[in-house]
């Protein structure tokens, strides 16, 4: 899947599992808890794709991310290797609960905001990506839910979303890295950025947009 849409259905899937009105509200949240939620798990469905050093993603916060996606590339056997198995996903739940327990979710969300911020277009140029992640911090920092556990739940779940929506493409994942290389796909969505893609995406970031939308006028309501 494309960056962006990789983003936009982290962040439809926290609007998913923490608002009321879904149905499906595993963890439900304050609006400033949805909306800062969702720009972490948005950021978090990027991570695996840092295994690429040409990728967008890479250079959302130079020289961090440059050196980190050589790094990957090398160690995780290339793309769509380890950073998308399920080894990928409990070294990255691992790293974000050293780094939560260590700096907490604020500092920790810097990187994510920024990656989820440069996917969706919002950064200009490589230049402004740390003063998007300083704003991605203390958004954090400010508005994150009550729940403890809350970083794990976006990140792990942002990461989930992406290994599931690459699975669904025909390049396919290496879910079982490093114990067996072989790919596996259940190409429903076709070839990255295929139509096919486009029709299912383009729905989804609209909830997204909606429900993120019926937040910000509910927390700007409380504060007027």
């Amino acid at each position: 899947m494309m960056g962006g849409h990789h983003a936009a259905s982290g962040a439809a899937a926290w609007v998913a599992v923490t608002t009321t009105g879904t149905g499906f509200a595993l963890l439900p949240a304050d609006p400033a808890g949805v909306l800062t939620g969702a720009l972490v798990c948005a950021g978090a469905a990027l991570l695996p794709d840092l295994d690429h050093r040409k990728s967008t993603l890479t250079r959302a916060l130079p020289p961090l991310t440059t050196v980190t996606a050589r790094v990957l590339e090398r160690v995780a056997g290339g793309h769509r290797a380890g950073t998308h198995s399920v080894v990928g996903v409990l070294a990255v739940g691992l790293a974000m609960f050293i780094g939560q327990a260590a700096w907490g979710p604020a500092v920790a969300s810097l990187l994510l905001g920024a990656l989820a911020l440069k996917a969706l277009k919002f950064i200009p140029g490589p230049r402004w990506g740390w003063v998007a992640a300083l704003a991605a911090g203390i958004s954090v920092g400010v508005g994150q839910p009550a729940e403890g556990h809350w970083f794990a739940v976006a990140v792990g779940l942002g990461v989930a979303v992406h290994i599931v929506g690459d699975l669904f493409t025909a390049g396919g994942v290496g879910l079982l890295w490093p114990l067996n290389t072989k790919r596996f796909a259940l190409p429903f969505l076709g070839k990255t950025g295929s139509q096919m893609e486009w029709l299912v995406m383009v729905p989804l970031t609209f909830y997204a947009l909606y429900g993120l939308a019926g937040q910000a006028w509910i927390l700007i309501r409380s504060w007027l």
